[in-house]
């Protein structure tokens, strides 16, 4: 009886890491056809390309700025740290106590997000030229960073209840959710761009309206048929907010290193390379987002099971499904970046024409960007797997490390020695130090 528990243990896990990495990939693709159609109708000018990364990078400012729940810089803490709790307690049969995690940590979340994105308001135009916007840019930059900014609380509420609903036992309709809005988005995006010419306002509102579907689905979801988790206002506190956001402290250093680096590696680009370097190092962050979504999808959908059997103290299934973990890492990093380096120029041949400046430096930096691949897969998961144990600090120690404190230091030391090759070898020689780190965490016997 009870291998046949473990079996099904190991199904529920695969189905459910699955669907996870299917929902992480749908919304990247999402982005990634997005600049896709944009890049089509680009001709091969240099400043015309920097001209849409730099709304680009506005964009992604603004989405890990806001969208994730926090708005400002508090990216996915308040979800991530909320959802390991509500299943743990779910696991100690406290299903009101997880219903009222699931309750403070949206309430708190959608509040902090619309309190920040007004703050990002009144001080938009300075944001703005921070970020590098030029008096060319700024009317394009705001109109589609007003609709993030007006629509906060919707960014906000669709990132938690994709979340939740996988927490809650539903998977495949958190994947559908998810799906929906990608789909929703891409066919406005014709609709509003290539149709009706709507131009920058046409994309944000593409997107938005994309959101808006999938944030209505959630909120259909725990209104209707919701499985433990539901809505409740008995027994809110500010503690238990605090102690989610606590808990998820490294995604909250991941979002804001995400924004700070994305800055920092087009202005080391445009130093060594000019805005053709800035075009190049778009067109990588894109991909990598293709390629990391697999461990994060694979490691988020993990964690939903893991965290479950952690809060039943059933520590026999936690070291099993540690083991899923250690294989599908010991494989995975070498089969991608495999296909990374041989893939390459199919990737890069979507944003730019073969033969151009462009196309060349993408190629040959994704590969040399890639083979941070190889060490991050085992970063994302030793981080994430202490987030769900509730060692959210020993996460954010481990997400700082690979994500601001290395990274911005070889950002800093290898161009001055390497030129270009060094922006691209920063993520690599980051994720190699880390990995020191994290193997460190993976040997500390976390549970019983």
């Amino acid at each position: 009886r009870k291998k046949g528990n473990m079996m099904k243990e190991k199904v529920i896990v695969i189905e459910k890491s699955g669907q996870s990495a299917s929902a992480e990939l749908s919304e990247l693709c999402n982005l990634y056809l997005e600049h896709c159609y944009y890049e089509k109708r680009l001709s091969e000018n240099s400043l015309q390309s920097y001209r849409y990364d730099l709304i680009g990078l506005i964009r992604y400012a603004e989405s890990y700025i806001s969208r994730s729940e926090k708005a400002g810089s508090c990216g996915k803490i308040e979800t991530c740290g909320g959802i390991y709790k509500t299943g743990e307690t779910k696991q100690e049969k406290k299903n009101d106590e997880a219903s009222r995690t699931f309750s403070v940590s949206m309430a708190a979340a959608i509040v902090i997000g619309a309190l920040v994105s007004a703050l990002i308001l009144f001080r938009l135009p300075l944001i703005l030229q921070m970020l590098g916007a030029t008096s060319l840019l700024m009317e394009d930059c705001k109109a589609y960073i007003y609709w993030w900014l007006f629509g906060a609380p919707i960014v906000v509420g669709k990132e938690m209840f994709t979340y939740f609903i996988r927490v809650d036992g539903s998977p495949t309709y958190s994947f559908l959710t998810a799906l929906s809005g990608g789909i929703f988005n891409i066919v406005f995006d014709y609709i509003f761009i290539g149709q009706l010419h709507m131009g920058i306002t046409g994309a944000a509102l593409a997107t938005f309206l994309g959101l808006l579907l999938s944030f209505i689905m959630g909120v259909v979801y725990f209104v209707t048929h919701p499985n433990f988790l539901h809505f409740t206002f008995r027994g809110l506190s500010i503690k238990e907010a605090f102690h989610s956001m606590v808990n998820g402290t490294s995604e909250f250093v991941n979002q804001l290193a995400i924004a700070i680096t994305t800055v920092v590696f087009n202005r080391s680009a445009l130093l060594f390379a000019g805005e053709d370097g800035v075009a190049a190092v778009s067109i990588i962050m894109y991909l990598q987002f293709l390629c990391i979504g697999i461990y994060f999808g694979f490691s988020m959908g993990l964690s939903t099971p893991l965290g479950y059997a952690y809060g039943d103290r059933n520590f026999s299934v936690c070291r099993v499904l540690e083991k899923y973990a250690y294989r599908f890492f010991a494989i995975a990093p070498i089969i991608l970046y495999g296909c990374t380096y041989l893939l390459a120029p199919i990737g890069v041949y979507f944003f730019a024409s073969p033969g151009s400046t462009v196309f060349d430096m993408a190629v040959s930096g994704l590969r040399l960007y890639g083979l941070g691949f190889l060490f991050s897969g085992i970063n994302i998961f030793a981080a994430i797997r202490m987030m769900t144990y509730g060692k959210g600090y020993i996460s954010g120690m481990i997400t700082f490390l690979r994500s601001f404190a290395l990274l911005l230091l070889f950002l800093t030391v290898l161009p001055r020695f390497l030129e270009l090759n060094g922006i691209w070898l920063a993520v690599p020689a980051a994720e190699i130090l880390t990995l020191i780190v994290a193997l460190w965490t993976l040997r500390k016997k976390t549970v019983a």
